[in-house]
């Protein structure tokens, strides 16, 4: 990343996961590093709330439907970008 640039931690990384820094470079080049975290119990519910009211119809992002048995080839599609959501049914 250039000068000024931003570096976003995202993802549900594991505990103890770490990464080297170039703090050098993070100081003189004015590196903004953040970490995000989404899921917050207030927007769970929210998100719960418009599902429930039928305000958002998540139809659209379901790419693919798939059985309990096949959740590994589920997070493949995910990890290769073929899939944008996958519905996992019992």
């Amino acid at each position: 990343m250039g000068r000024g640039g931003r570096v976003v931690f995202f993802g549900g990384c594991a505990p103890g996961t770490s990464v080297r820094l170039d703090t050098r470079r993070a100081h003189y080049e004015e590196l903004t590093l953040l970490g995000a975290f989404h899921h917050t119990p207030d927007l769970v519910r929210r998100a719960v709330a418009l599902l429930t009211s039928g305000e958002l119809v998540p139809d659209g992002l379901v790419t693919h439907r798939m059985g309990l048995e096949r959740v590994e080839q589920a997070l493949g599609l995910m990890a290769a970008g073929q899939a944008l959501k996958v519905l996992i049914e019992p």
